[in-house]
């Protein structure tokens, strides 16, 4: 029981986890998208006035170069695969929160449950590769400590 129950706790909290990553990356996203179209209209602005010259070209070089090298950011992929493995990893924890009263009563046996919660870590395992196969997400400290703290404040929410 206490393994499936490890397993079960883990699961939320990578759910979490990649909720505030996704999140996180949506925001970098915005913000980009808000630099642009902020330099864009600035530079027609100075259209209106030729003896701004200077800081109109200055715009303009920063936004083709922002629009140059926004492909090559890692935040919109993030996001898009991000969203992807969030929703089969919701799917995943509902399957493991399903049999956790049956885990918990004794129905399964302490056996059944190991093997089950390996099951669903394969599973995880799968998931996991399949997302940012050429990227990986930075290791930010608040991150993990907020993902930590809505694991708990949901654990001892629902099953205490």
């Amino acid at each position: 029981m206490d393994e499936y129950w490890s397993c079960m706790t883990q699961m939320k909290y990578n759910q979490i986890y990649l909720k505030h990553h996704h999140r996180l990356n949506a925001n970098i996203v915005r913000i980009i998208s808000a630099i642009q179209m902020v330099i864009g209209t600035g530079a027609l602005c100075f259209l209106q006035n030729t003896a701004l010259e200077k800081i109109l070209f200055i715009s303009l070089a920063c936004s083709q170069i922002l629009s140059a090298v926004k492909p090559y950011l890692p935040y919109e992929k993030r996001l898009s695969e991000l969203g992807k493995g969030i929703a089969l990893l919701a799917e995943l924890y509902s399957e493991i929160e399903l049999q956790w009263n049956d885990v918990c009563s004794g129905k399964i046996s302490e056996n059944e449950a190991a093997k089950l919660a390996t099951e669903y870590k394969r599973k995880w395992d799968k998931i996991d590769s399949s997302m940012l196969k050429e990227d990986s997400l930075p290791n930010i400290k608040k991150i993990r400590d907020k993902a930590n703290a809505e694991k708990d404040v949901y654990f001892k929410t629902n099953f205490q």
